[in-house]
């Protein structure tokens, strides 16, 4: 092997894991999960992924998390299904301790509005295996003490270890627009 093919195949792992394929962790330093780069968040054992999406149908971008290794890709949360991206220059990102989507013209959308404890500038958001999304203190896995999870916050569809709590506010499925439209419908 040339030094200049493993100078190259070392140049393009870094590229890949700058901004491809992610691994499950999001830290604030990081801006790789983006509609256009199509990087995403891939759960340890990669039953689960998380990146934007959006279908023929509609002319937004969503943020959401699907099984990894299923052949017809199936949602099984949506984070920003009432406020979809309009441009594909967007990215997901964990922002002054707050996981975040943020556009071309620098708005900022919060995904995570109601936590339940302050987070830091050490916050990370991580895919877990169950396929719950959560922003969460890097050094602590106690479920008890994360700053957020989706599994509190769920669109259609409920998971294996989900429960559905009602601690502020009632908490319902709703469903999808259209089979191809994640936006709410009309029954909860």
């Amino acid at each position: 092997m040339s030094f200049s093919h493993i100078l190259s195949v070392s140049l393009l792992s870094i590229f890949l894991f700058q901004f491809g394929n992610s691994g499950d962790i999001l830290r604030s330093r990081d801006r790789w999960v983006s509609v256009k780069g199509g990087g995403t968040l891939v759960s340890a054992r990669e039953t689960f992924e998380a990146g934007f999406f959006r279908f023929a149908a509609t002319e937004g971008w969503f943020l959401g998390i699907w099984y990894k290794n299923v052949p017809e890709r199936t949602y099984v949360w949506v984070g920003n299904r009432e406020e979809p991206l309009l441009s594909s220059d967007g990215n997901l990102e964990v922002y002054d301790g707050k996981l975040v989507i943020r556009d071309k013209s620098n708005a900022v959308w919060s995904l995570t509005r109601n936590e339940r404890r302050k987070s830091s500038s050490t916050t990370v958001a991580q895919l877990l295996d169950n396929g719950k999304f959560v922003l969460k203190d890097p050094n602590n896995d106690n479920p008890e003490d994360f700053f957020w999870q989706s599994f509190e916050e769920p669109t259609d569809t409920i998971l294996p270890e989900m429960k559905l709590v009602w601690h502020f506010r009632n908490k319902y499925l709703t469903s999808w627009r259209a089979v191809d439209d994640p936006q709410p419908g009309d029954y909860e």
